[in-house]
């Protein structure tokens, strides 16, 4: 409110309002313009206010002329966003019953020009079977809760079969030819997926690092598999396994061993008694002193002659002063440092302490940019995959849950819920639940199992969205399934146990690995 701002996500809400009571025309004598023509894509993804916003100007241009005035352009199956407020019922059954049936066609596109044959036929194999495993078990979960009186029977026939009827028509044709028919690899790891082995065989293969994207799941996981192939490349003396790493998300420039020395001698520089930034600078520079050893007089006596420097000029004193230069394995990093201390000098007079005091409280989260070139290999997650296509997809953790997100001691979820069955309970309205599965066992057990479903719909969806970016190769890396945990309990239990006997297995000294198709 001090400064006049508004977030992008509140302006449908300002919309709402505005739009409220308001017919067509005076929408259109507001915005100072008129529409005949609508075209909205990814359109599963819409929110429901965003739908009651659009749906007068729609309905006025659909009214206006006989011609199609209206299109939306969506798939249910690829629907990720159900957390940001996306619903896929609208694109499902929800557009067609307030646009008017008669007066609406739906039209599949079912040809896939992006992939080789055998991945087309894989990820249509694959999800059909997965889907229908699943399936059968929510509906027989469903019938459970219902024998043992958890939810009411109009709740279980509402959410049945829901999951398969989303995937109704889910194969697609394909239509790219080439001499090689496209390969597909669901490799089973004990500790970790051998990931640098797999980009080696890729590499050996004729691939280049450009052809190749890995596929997590979050963030974290992508901070892992980047540090994974850093830790490679510092260490690899083959030019053909030579490559540099891009991702939007998982190169923190504060995380590096490096940029947390620089920052140290910063700190130092300012505070010679700071232990914390005396133990980092310990355990880069002399592994072998105490953490806690007292700075020597020439140690102190660099640290005086940075502390009136700008942040600028003490980088380049320390970058040289310690050689940093030559730890080629680092140069990205000190380069994406050396940015972020000159775009912070442009606009004030800054010293260190005032660079230390931004670094704290934004710049140590920001993520290094690496330009992109024949030499890169690219880590995303699924969600800013959609769209996009390589010639080598590698999914490294194929183990998302398929159940809510439980609530843990740092992160709440959260299920917006009303109690059934108990009037003081019902009288309280609607609730912001803990997710735990206890809730099944409760008087909020109905939104219980319908956000349970939704669930394993968002979940089974990046599946869906994930298998296709691979244009000629596909590589899936699951985790040996726990005798401890819950039969299918995740998307990459789901799909072993979907596995037929006759796919082909095999074994290496990497892992136990189903093959489709010839590497």
């Amino acid at each position: 409110e001090q400064e006049n701002l508004m977030l992008l996500s509140e302006t449908k809400y300002l919309l709402s309002k505005f739009i409220a009571d308001n017919d067509t025309p005076f929408i259109y004598e507001k915005v100072g313009t008129r529409f005949e023509r609508f075209m909205i894509d990814e359109f599963q993804d819409t929110s429901l206010k965003e739908w009651q916003n659009f749906l007068p100007l729609l309905q006025n241009a659909m009214s206006q002329s006989a011609d199609t005035s209206v299109l939306l352009v969506g798939d249910v199956k690829q629907s990720i966003y159900r957390w940001r407020g996306g619903d896929w019922k609208i694109l499902g059954s929800m557009a067609a019953e307030n646009l008017g049936t008669d007066d609406t066609a739906i039209v599949n596109l079912d040809e896939n020009w992006r992939s080789l044959p055998l991945v087309v036929n894989f990820n249509n194999d694959c999800i059909g079977r997965v889907v229908q495993l699943d399936n059968g078990i929510l509906n027989n979960e469903l019938n459970t809760a219902v024998s043992e009186k958890r939810i009411p029977q109009s709740l279980a026939t509402e959410l049945h079969d829901i999951l398969s009827t989303a995937y109704n028509g889910h194969e697609q044709h394909p239509r790219r030819r080439a001499e090689h028919d496209g390969y597909v690899n669901i490799s089973i790891y004990d500790e970790q997926p051998p990931i640098i082995e797999r980009i080696k065989r890729l590499l050996d293969k004729g691939f280049l690092p450009k052809d190749i994207m890995i596929l997590v799941r979050d963030k974290s996981s992508g901070v892992d598999i980047a540090h994974t192939l850093l830790d490679f490349k510092q260490c690899n003396n083959e030019p053909i396994y030579d490559f540099d790493v891009m991702t939007q998300e998982a190169l923190v420039i504060g995380s590096s061993p490096i940029v947390k020395f620089i920052i140290a001698i910063f700190a130092l520089a300012i505070n010679p008694d700071d232990g914390i930034s005396r133990a980092i600078y310990r355990h880069f520079d002399c592994c072998n002193d105490p953490l806690d050893k007292a700075l020597t007089e020439a140690e102190l006596e660099f640290l005086q002659s940075i502390r009136l420097l700008s942040p600028e000029s003490a980088f380049e004193r320390i970058v040289m002063h310690f050689s940093l230069s030559e730890r080629k394995e680092a140069t990205a990093y000190l380069q994406a440092l050396h940015e972020q201390i000159v775009r912070f000098c442009i606009d004030k007079v800054a010293d260190i302490s005032i660079f230390l005091k931004w670094w704290n409280e934004r710049g140590s989260t920001l993520s290094m940019s690496i330009e992109q070139s024949d030499r890169t290999i690219e880590i995303t997650t699924i969600h800013k995959a959609k769209g996009l296509e390589k010639p080598v997809i590698i999914i490294p953790f194929c183990n998302w849950k398929l159940d809510p997100r439980t609530s843990t001691g740092i992160i709440n979820s959260y299920i917006w819920a009303n109690g059934e069955g108990d009037d003081d309970v019902e009288n309280l309205g609607t609730l912001p639940i803990n997710t735990k599965s206890i809730m099944a066992d409760s008087p909020f057990a109905s939104d219980y199992y319908r956000e349970k479903v939704y669930s394993h719909i968002d979940n089974l969806n990046l599946l869906y969205v994930a298998l296709p970016r691979a244009a000629e190769s596909l590589h899936i890396f699951v985790p040996t399934p726990s005798v401890k945990g819950r039969q299918n309990d995740t998307v990459g239990k789901l799909l072993l146990s979907s596995l037929s006997v006759t796919d082909r297995k095999m074994d290496s000294e990497e892992c136990v690995y189903y093959e489709f198709g010839e590497f």
